[in-house]
């Protein structure tokens, strides 16, 4: 039995048991932590306004909520990428996707940060990258509100982070260790409160943001399932939890104003699966190269069959050889369409004269536009 594994189950136990310094919770979530070479798994989610009416001045509280869903990989040496789609609570609302990435260039000797935009509906992608590091996946729609795997990975010392031991409490029936530990080094007064479920792979159970001494979110009732590795050995992981926010427009309140229920999508937890480096890259297209498994799961995502499913038009070309196509194919379509109006009285009968009217005048406007284009077109380079 490893020193690391007698240190837990002394610490858990004792009835109340010593503290932990900076350098045992160290070693102890590196050895658990680290038995995770990479993951992949789908997550999902929704946010909420909760808070009183009167700060929202009369909108509806649907119009500030949102949806996501949204595939994760992580490898332990700090490549990851996070590919959502997200939306308002209408059903009206636009479908957006966002893929976000960190992973290492070693040419440029760097950490490259990786993102594109884009909106189904209307056609829009913008890619971008810089340098940068995994701080940038956070954010609404992340799946770091519940996972803090990236964040322990990236601490070399906690120490240098504030990290402080305060107590042994039970959480949720669980003996957990509550610490204190800054936002990042010299945060003195911007500070997480962690309970952190040592004999369960060393995850947050429980989570409390400060900013300058004043709580403004809260991470609880966190589930942790167990996985088996194929290698041998289990894993813990977070698999569900709430994040409820105590601040609305830097104004803070003694009751949550957001609630978001975030949890990880039963069967989608891939480990270990030797992910690569195409796998965290994000391109110009919206294609991502995914396991099998998990790209199967992600198929029936509600929020990705309808992004996918509200293509754009393809662009009109504006070349002759465009237009005189796109002229051929409204003649053609007009004429199967007076066809199908001479062989149908019945249903001709049916239409009135004004109808008939509208609907010629429509095609033949379409038809005399494309025309004129052609023609404008062919006359500047005949210049």
């Amino acid at each position: 039995m490893s020193t690391n594994v007698c240190l837990v189950l002394a610490l858990i136990a004792q009835p109340t048991g010593p503290g932990l310094s900076a350098d045992q919770f160290e070693r102890i979530v590196r050895a658990e932590q680290g038995k995770i070479k990479d993951f992949a798994l789908i997550y999902e989610g929704e946010y909420q306004f909760v808070g009183p009416r009167d700060i929202i001045k009369g909108h509806d509280p649907e119009g500030f909520g949102r949806q996501y869903q949204g595939l994760y990989y992580y490898r332990n040496d700090g490549a990851e990428l996070i590919d959502v789609y997200t939306s308002g609570l209408s059903p009206t609302s636009l479908t957006v996707r966002y893929k976000k990435s960190v992973l290492r260039d070693p040419s440029k000797n760097q950490v490259m940060f990786s993102q594109a935009k884009m909106i189904s509906d209307l056609g829009v992608e913008e890619t971008t990258s810089s340098p940068g590091d995994a701080a940038m996946l956070s954010g609404p729609e992340s799946p770091y509100a519940l996972l803090f795997l990236s964040l322990f990975r990236s601490i070399e010392h906690f120490q240098e982070w504030g990290f402080e031991f305060q107590s042994w409490d039970i959480i949720d029936g669980r003996k957990c260790a509550r610490i204190k530990l800054n936002w990042g080094p010299g945060t003195t007064n911007w500070y997480y409160r962690m309970w952190i479920d040592i004999g369960r792979g060393c995850h947050p159970i429980r989570v409390e943001y400060y900013r300058e001494g004043r709580m403004t979110f809260r991470l609880d009732q966190v589930e942790l399932k167990r996985f088996v590795l194929t290698e041998g050995g289990e894993v813990w992981l977070p698999v569900k939890g709430r994040i409820e926010g105590f601040e609305w427009a830097r104004k803070p309140y003694s009751e949550p104003v957001t609630r978001e229920e975030i949890s990880v999508v039963n069967g989608s937890v891939l480990l270990n699966q030797g992910l690569t480096d195409v796998t965290f890259k994000v391109g110009p297209t919206p294609k991502t190269p995914v396991t099998t498994r998990l790209e199967q799961h992600a198929a029936g995502l509600p929020l990705r069959k309808a992004f996918l499913s509200l293509k754009p038009d393809p662009p009109h070309r504006a070349d002759s050889e465009g237009i005189q196509q796109e002229l051929d194919a409204m003649l053609k379509t007009a004429d199967g369409q007076a066809e199908r109006l001479e062989a149908s009285s019945a249903a001709r009968a049916s239409w009135n004269g004004t109808t008939i009217l509208q609907y010629v005048l429509i095609t033949f406007g379409s038809v005399v536009v494309l025309a004129s284009g052609a023609i404008l077109l062919l006359s500047r380079r005949s210049r």
